[in-house]
């Protein structure tokens, strides 16, 4: 049989292209188990000392998009593990070819992404990944035009195109206020496109337009204005209306960050957007990151001005952060405590709102409790704030162990220097118009002299008004402790122990000031004594007399008794 010429070729093909199949199949093989292991980061090392990077560098190039894709895949995971790995993808100079692979512009989306919206996908992806690490990667990835590339994605139908082309923005933008600016200048007009995505209502969307916006607005208010200027605010207030934790932990960072910068623009995001309502509705969350973080963006209202304090006294802000405190422990609460120690220091109204929400108890709680010096010291601060304004608050305070509790801590011997000299500043707050007489008694052996001052003036002040009160303060002991203390002639202690004495007789003070009593223990000891009167002698006789014929009587009853028994 002959065999023509045209039989001849499809034979060949046919013992040809199944090795080319097996190669492609291998080949993808290969890039696919590179990806799945390269998900989990603890094999990055194993699989960069392998020399993966280079073979998938090399699977960049092939012909097969499904192959590119998933070696582009494999990299970007790598890449997000590792410094090293993104730098050497980089020296591998593929970024140049994989950006102006990302320009060609889609304007259709289908339920199965094209081949072309699956390559932007993972290379957007590569990019996010490099970019993260540091400024000096994000600005080589600037320089290969990545910009104009991921502008063209940000208008992709795809939302995951979208997506991953927002957060590789955020990544550049947060290394420094020089990539911000590029990327917030008109040139590429990205901050409205950004903006805009907001209207597709896709979760992960909304969450990398907030996460760029963080980035974005942190570095400074000329930032800021920008993001102004093309209507953050009302975004901000759109992006408030879903329901979404992870997208409001993003948020609330983002309201405190713009509040930082001045107190107008403070004051203008919290009227003309819901977020003050929207933080203490918060605040009732299950997530604790997203407590935490409504917390500290009240504490940033409170801070700026008393109108900005008092929106948030209207919304029940006072009640709620103390409810906050009580749930949470040791550095969750810092900011709760930082939030009280504020609105204490603005005005004696809002002191007077805090003592009256019983924040006082849960204060002394914090200092009996909880561990964490740091919290300590901000709640010693508090109190010192809130008992320095009028006798009613400090009477209020007095209820509680506070001023005890404070002075227990201020002498601790193992306390740092700065937490000390605070307790220290607060009692003087507190002591100015403390009048409780058990309270000053209980603090006063443990507290240094500058406060003992203090302490003894305050004696001074209640013994002149209550004699009670002076009886009181003899049968404790404490008069006696005060008059025997040892200070300079002239000193304020020395003088305030002079006015305690002025509040008693001159035989009190004799009797614990001199040696009045061993003197009388003396004289009794060496007394002589008197012979009493003749009518008082004859009673004493007659009284003798009939108690020896009570003891005659008494024996003579008791022989009679032992004869008749004997009997």
């Amino acid at each position: 049989m002959t065999i023509t010429k045209g039989e001849t070729e499809l034979e060949k093909k046919q013992l040809i292209l199944p090795v080319f199949e097996e190669y492609q199949k291998a080949r993808l093989k290969f890039a696919q188990s590179i990806s799945d292991l390269a998900a989990n980061p603890n094999d990055y090392a194993a699989l960069k000392a392998a020399g993966a990077i280079p073979l998938l560098c090399t699977l960049f190039m092939d012909i097969m998009p499904t192959i590119q894709r998933t070696a582009i895949v494999a990299m970007g995971r790598l890449a997000s593990y590792n410094i090293d790995i993104a730098e050497e993808i980089i020296r591998r100079n593929i970024l140049p070819l994989l950006v102006e692979k990302l320009k060609k512009e889609s304007n259709r989306i289908t339920e199965i992404p094209n081949s072309e919206q699956l390559y932007k996908r993972a290379a957007s992806y590569l990019l996010r990944s490099i970019s993260k690490h540091d400024v000096n990667l994000a600005k080589i990835i600037v320089k290969t035009n990545a910009l104009e590339a991921l502008q063209i994605c940000i208008k992709d139908p795809d939302p995951f195109v979208k997506e991953s082309a927002i957060l590789t923005l955020a990544n550049i933008a947060k290394h420094s206020e020089e990539l911000a600016i590029e990327i917030a200048s008109e040139k590429y007009e990205l901050i409205p496109m950004i903006i805009q995505s907001i209207h597709d209502y896709d979760l992960p969307v909304l969450r990398a337009v907030a996460s760029v916006i963080f980035e974005i607005s942190k570095h400074s208010f000329q930032l800021v204005l920008i993001l102004e200027r093309n209507e953050i605010i009302p975004a901000l207030e759109k992006l408030m209306e879903q329901d979404d934790p992870k997208l409001m932990n993003i948020l609330l960072p983002i309201l405190t960050q713009l509040s930082r910068y001045e107190d107008n623009f403070a004051l203008k995001l919290a009227t003309e957007t819901h977020s003050i309502e929207t933080a203490i509705k918060e605040l009732s969350k299950e997530d604790i990151n997203c407590r935490k973080n409504c917390c500290v963006y009240l504490l940033e209202c409170v801070k700026h001005s008393e109108e900005l304090a008092q929106k948030v006294i209207d919304e029940g802000g006072i009640s709620k952060i103390i409810e906050y405190i009580k749930k949470h422990e040791q550095e969750y609460r810092i900011p709760g405590v930082m939030f009280l120690c504020n609105l204490a220091i603005k005005n004696e109204d809002m002191a007077g709102l805090i003592i009256m929400e019983k924040a006082v108890e849960v204060l002394c709680m914090i200092l009996e409790s909880d561990p964490l010096e740091e919290l300590k010291e901000i709640v010693v601060k508090t109190l010192g704030y809130l008992g320095s304004y009028n006798a009613k608050f400090t009477r209020e305070i007095t209820k509680t162990d506070a001023i005890f509790l404070v002075a227990s801590l201020a002498a601790n011997p193992v306390l740092y220097p700065e937490i000390k000299s605070t307790c220290n500043k607060s009692l003087k707050r507190m002591l100015k118009y403390c009048l409780h007489l058990q309270t000053l008694e209980k603090i006063m052996d443990i507290v240094q002299d500058d406060i003992l001052e203090l302490v003894l003036l305050q004696f001074a002040k209640i013994l002149r008004t209550d004699g009670k009160l002076r009886r009181r303060f003899i049968i404790s002991g404490t008069f006696k402790k005060v008059e025997e203390m040892k200070f300079p002639s002239g000193s304020n202690a020395r003088n305030a122990i002079k006015s305690i004495n002025l509040c008693f007789p001159p035989d009190v003070i004799r009797y614990y000031t001199t040696d009045y009593l061993d003197e009388l223990l003396l004289k009794v000891e060496n007394f002589e004594p008197l012979t009493p009167p003749p009518s008082e002698q004859s009673l004493e006789i007659s009284l003798s007399q009939k108690e020896n014929m009570s003891i005659n009587e008494h024996e003579s009853i008791n022989e009679h008794e032992s004869i008749n028994e004997y009997e």
